[in-house]
């Protein structure tokens, strides 16, 4: 049993080694040589001699963590490799949740120019009387902005989408039209 945990101890510290160092390989040597002809034949023989120095550094990486965990009240923090190994785990994390937040506001931002196109629709589709409208108190025409006067309904028309349907109302009818007793 003692020894099976230790193999899986000594396993566990050469995958941390390797996987620390392939980790360098790939940001420096794709920052490096990413888009040449050469990037892959790099790349290979750059993650197989990484391998063979894991390889050899084991014993060495062994050795400090064993010296390591016999200390007492030494936290994982104060451990070199250990640390960097927890570090990249939360940067891997703090990566995720970025992206993620990156999607939502995208997703936000396409919902708000959305929402921005149909207000601008729908606001070239208003059409709002504003303004001082002169009105005559006898005829109750209007003055329009060349000084002539016009129908209040003509006026209305002609700066609105509103369009007019005429009656007659009881008091007009009384007065105008006695004869059809409204």
């Amino acid at each position: 049993m003692h020894v099976e945990i230790l193999l899986r101890n000594r396993l566990r510290s050469f995958l941390n080694l390797l996987g620390v160092m392939w980790l360098d390989v790939i940001l420096s040597s794709t920052g490096a040589f990413w888009g040449t002809s050469e990037y892959l034949r790099i790349m290979q023989g750059t993650l197989v001699s990484r391998l063979v120095v894991s390889v050899f550094a084991l014993p060495f990486l062994y050795t400090y963590l064993q010296w390591q965990s016999r200390k007492k009240g030494i936290e994982i923090g104060n451990r070199p490799v250990l640390a960097i190994l927890k570090q990249v785990a939360e940067i891997k994390l703090k990566l995720s949740l970025a992206q993620q937040e990156i999607e939502m506001r995208k997703q936000a931002e396409k919902e708000r120019d959305m929402l921005i196109e149909a207000l601008k629709k729908s606001l070239s589709e208003v059409k709002i009387l504003r303004s001082f409208l002169p009105i005559c108190s006898v005829c109750k025409k209007t003055r329009d902005e060349k000084g002539y006067w016009n129908q209040i309904e003509a006026y209305i028309m002609d700066h609105s989408e509103a369009e007019f349907s005429h009656g007659i109302c009881r008091e007009c009818a009384r007065v105008h039209y006695p004869e059809l007793d409204l």
